[in-house]
């Protein structure tokens, strides 16, 4: 956990330092009081090995930066003091990481904010306040930081903090998803056609959002185009069934056949059934085995199924036929 916890700060702090070099004369000017000399300085001991001492002359310099008022420099000691440095270097302090946090805030750094936000809601250094964690979260986003757009719509989604609005949910999600948020992304088109269990579960959403097969079909596949595997498979699924849409099984197949060569079990079974019947691709029972032994390895009982009565269809050659073809693809994969 400690390992995790320092890369996860390396990467905020990456954020906030960028990846600068030192020069002869950079600790000249930062201890002549060069306010940017000084932030460049620990931005150079930041992207140095997390030593004692490393740490110890990248928060030197960073307070001296953040001190002077550096809004950056300000948001990477509060980053330092929230999460601590891996192995006991810097130890987490939520009343120096709060205090820091909200210098760096008022001087509208979006990231910041969020950091803040995320210590009211979790209770770090504050009693837990949904409310004031909401607001912090709307301001970050609003300046357009992602993960801050994601969480205000996880709140507007669930009423925490801010009265529940699905409308403004979909509107933050959005914002984030178009950004790349993987997170977003998928709640944003579960908005559209909410088929996972945990939204059938949530009655407002049958209430407040009848399938839009045209918007959900629009959002997978831009998705699906940047290779997001859950949005190829639901392309497959949606044309497969024509479920809202025309049906067109050679569009499934490709979407289908997309999802599958990143491994995705579903997507697999579905290529089996459609080499088997000869339905969206011409009839091929060996290609159709590879699929289905592809699937079945993952217990997947349509794919068991179909296994089991191709074999008895199938000579023996074609069945050792097909287990190769598995096999191949499963080399052949990015590791």
């Amino acid at each position: 956990m400690n390992q995790i916890r320092g890369f996860l700060l390396l990467g905020l702090l990456w954020i906030a330092c960028g990846c600068g070099e030192t020069t002869p004369s950079l600790k000249s000017r930062a201890e002549k009081g060069d306010v940017e000399a000084q932030f460049e300085l620990g931005e150079f001991y930041c992207n140095q090995p997390a030593t004692k001492e490393n740490v110890t002359e990248y928060l030197f310099w960073m307070r001296k930066a953040a001190e002077r008022g550096h809004p950056r420099a300000q948001y990477a000691v509060g980053s330092s003091y929230k999460f601590g440095w891996q192995d006991g270097v810097l130890e987490k302090n939520y009343a120096e990481a709060a205090k820091w946090f909200c210098l760096a805030a008022s001087n509208r750094v979006p990231e910041a904010r969020y950091g803040l936000a995320s210590m009211y809601e979790r209770g770090e250094g504050f009693t837990i306040d949904l409310e004031k964690a909401a607001e912090l979260y709307r301001e970050s986003a609003e300046q357009g930081y992602a993960a801050a757009q994601y969480q205000f719509g996880w709140m507007c989604q669930r009423g925490a903090g801010v009265l529940q609005s699905w409308e403004e949910a979909r509107h933050w999600y959005y914002k984030a998803a178009i950004q790349g948020h993987e997170s977003a992304q998928r709640e944003y088109w579960q908005h559209y056609y909410p088929w996972s269990e945990s939204w059938k579960s949530e009655k407002p959403v049958k209430e407040s959002y009848p399938k839009n097969a045209d918007e959900a079909v629009k959002l997978w596949r831009k998705l699906a185009t940047t290779g997001d595997v859950q949005s190829q498979c639901n392309l497959g699924e949606i044309f497969w069934t024509g479920d809202g849409v025309a049906k067109d099984l050679t569009e499934s197949a490709k979407w289908c056949m997309l999802a599958a060569e990143q491994n995705d079990v579903v997507a697999q079974l579905r290529l089996g059934e459609m080499f088997e019947k000869g339905q969206g691709l011409p009839k091929d029972e060996i290609e159709a085995y590879k699929w289905y032994n592809l699937a079945a390895a993952k217990q997947i009982i349509g794919a068991l199924a179909g296994l089991a009565n191709l074999e008895k269809r199938l000579t023996p050659e074609q069945i050792a036929e097909g287990k190769k073809r598995s096999t191949e693809f499963l080399f052949k994969r990015p590791k």
